[in-house]
């Protein structure tokens, strides 16, 4: 077991380390960067070794921080002074480049604060952990006027402990060798985001998004999972030029 998590530690340090190249790389070619920060309430799902839901844990709040690239996934200036069977399909089929060019797909990496509190026979306790999370998903951006838009759309993410204890009666456990912490944590999501577009090269906006992740419940062992709400504030840098049908 012992060797199967080391391996695990090893996969997920190289994953991390192939990504922060990849970044560096693709925002090069990206139509934005966009940077969050904010606050993340964290409600932690634990369901024991014999089937019992815990009905005593608390949500907690905690920081959260993250930076993605964003590609559109049809960026007309391409076709606009092209004469190719692309550029016709899409010219025939107005609204199906408008809803391309307005869908981004992204690539980024956060910083989330996954915390919560309880008691147990008036005896309390809390945890305080800090995890780092990869995520990707596809939004779509719907223009309001004015500079304003509205986005909607769905992530997926993996989660990984960087460091965690858990508080009780004066005593602190490391919770990095937990299993139910230590394990890779995937979930699935979704985004809703308002905006405003300040200038040609630079979008402010307010941000919602909502995270759960599936760690399978199985008879015999205990089992955690979380269900994330982020609320943040960002900034998004155009850093190619795009137009949209």
């Amino acid at each position: 077991m012992q060797k199967i998590k080391k391996y695990l530690n090893k996969k997920w340090a190289l994953l991390l380390w192939v990504f922060a190249i990849s970044m560096c790389h693709l925002n090069l070619n990206a139509q934005s960067i966009q940077i969050n920060a904010g606050s993340v309430i964290s409600n932690y799902q634990f369901v024991s070794d014999d089937g019992v839901k815990a009905d005593y844990l608390k949500a907690g709040a905690g920081n959260y921080y993250a930076i993605s690239s964003d590609f559109q996934l049809l960026d007309t200036t391409k076709f606009l002074s092209s004469t190719s069977q692309k550029s016709f399909y899409y010219s025939k089929h107005r609204s199906l480049a408008t809803f391309l060019s307005r869908t981004d797909w992204s690539l980024g990496i956060e910083s989330l604060q996954l915390n919560a509190v309880g008691d147990v026979y008036n005896q309390a306790f809390n945890y305080q952990t800090s995890y780092l999370g990869l995520n990707t998903g596809l939004k779509y951006q719907q223009p309001l006027g004015g500079g304003w838009y509205f986005g909607i759309g769905g992530k997926v993410s993996g989660l990984k402990i960087l460091q965690g204890n858990q508080e009780l009666l004066g005593t602190y456990r490391d919770l990095t060798k937990d299993e139910n912490f230590n394990s890779i944590k995937l979930g699935l999501g979704w985004e809703i985001s308002f905006g405003k577009k300040v200038s040609p090269s630079l979008n402010s906006f307010i941000s919602f998004s909502k995270i759960n992740t599936i760690a399978p419940v199985k008879s015999g062992v205990s089992t955690l999972n979380f269900n994330n709400s982020m609320f943040s504030i960002g900034l998004k840098f155009n850093v190619t030029k795009s137009q949209t049908f």
